[in-house]
């Protein structure tokens, strides 16, 4: 299987986020899985009705081929990041994520866990 598309959702420096979507990658390679991955830290995108600046295009292209697609966004106040609705606003209208498989990947503060 070639192509799930693992899209890091945040563009905080040096966060857990991404290391979890690593384990995750990792994972998939042991599987023989070859997941194409996005790392929010390295993408230009278009706020809502500005011109794409190329990375919507590409992130759609992607999903568009993927049989999935594996969402990792930390969690601030009980909702994902604003990076993450980013993300998804710059996957089109209707979006390409419609009729995929989609898992998400949330991460929490510690200090937010409850058990």
């Amino acid at each position: 299987m070639q192509g799930i598309v693992c899209i890091s959702g945040t563009n905080r420096p040096d966060n857990y986020t991404a290391r979890a979507l690593g384990i995750v990658v990792d994972e998939l390679r042991h599987s023989r899985v070859d997941p194409v991955v996005f790392d929010a830290r390295a993408l230009a995108l278009a706020f809502p009705g500005h011109p794409d600046p190329g990375d919507g295009e590409r992130l759609r292209v992607a999903i568009a081929a993927a049989p999935g697609v594996i969402l990792a966004t930390p969690e601030y106040h009980g909702s994902f990041c604003a990076m993450t609705k980013l993300i998804l606003e710059n996957l089109g209208f209707p979006s390409v994520l419609s009729g995929k498989p989609v898992a998400l990947l949330a991460n929490m503060p510690l200090g937010n866990a409850s058990l």
